[in-house]
């Protein structure tokens, strides 16, 4: 089956001592990902794609996304970032846009969202300026080909803003919670907190840094390049190294 388009969002926020990353549960009713614990993300969608979201972007260009991942060209980096801001938004109810978005706005996009409604045109109607630019980009995951359903997904980052309190849609999950990658990895170890591997892998990259500050700075400047795992002759998920 051909891949399909997803992005997905590594929120993160700085704990006492360590970083803590955002975790959603899936639905146990969903195609893929059935109960497991994932970061914010979902499918691109054909109107991710049109070039008028460049005129309500704060500040990044397309030149800009295009130089920070050439990895996926000639495929178009818009869509991944739209889709990456939009499933934020769905799923944990954060708006990465260029001013303060109030509350009540945020609920009325967030449902008219869950209704079915286009995300442009929300945008548009209440003039606002999504900022992209927050969200660095991370990594770049292929589900394996045996697979019935697959995705080409491009991972993201971004800092939780000061003061903010996320709020689960309780559509597609039925939970959120805050855990560090070490408590998280061990937590899946325990059997009680299912992961995916490209999951279990970030939170392993992760649980090498304190801060959020140093995770992002180093999640910007690694080497991007395609990761797909593959099953080997005895039946083993093999995970190709970042």
């Amino acid at each position: 089956m051909e891949p399909q388009d997803a992005s997905t969002v590594i929120l993160l926020r700085q704990g006492k001592e360590l970083l803590e990353v955002f975790l959603l549960r899936k639905s146990r009713s969903l195609e893929f990902a059935a109960g497991a614990y994932v970061f914010p993300g979902g499918k691109v969608d054909e109107e991710d794609q049109n070039p008028r979201w460049f005129s309500l972007f704060s500040h990044l260009t397309r030149e800009a996304m295009e130089e920070r991942m050439t990895d996926i060209l000639p495929k178009s980096p818009l869509g991944f970032h739209v889709a990456a801001l939009r499933e934020l938004l769905e799923e944990s109810g954060l708006l990465l846009s260029e001013r303060p978005c109030p509350p009540d706005v945020i609920q009325e996009i967030r449902t008219q969202l869950h209704e079915g409604k286009c995300f442009l045109p929300l945008i548009e109607s209440f003039q606002l300026k999504l900022s992209p630019e927050k969200l660095t980009y991370y990594a770049h995951w292929l589900t394996p080909t045996l697979f019935p359903v697959r995705y080409n997904t491009c991972f993201f980052m971004s800092e939780l803003p000061e003061g903010f309190n996320l709020t689960p849609d309780l559509h597609e999950t039925s939970e959120g919670l805050w855990m560090s990658p070490q408590i998280a990895l061990k937590k899946n170890e325990e059997g009680a907190l299912p992961l995916m591997p490209p999951t279990v892998i970030t939170l392993a990259e992760l649980s090498h840094f304190d801060s959020v500050k140093k995770a992002i700075q180093w999640g910007d400047k690694r080497q991007k390049i395609l990761r797909q795992p593959w099953v080997d002759e005895n039946g083993v998920l093999q995970i190709p190294p970042s």
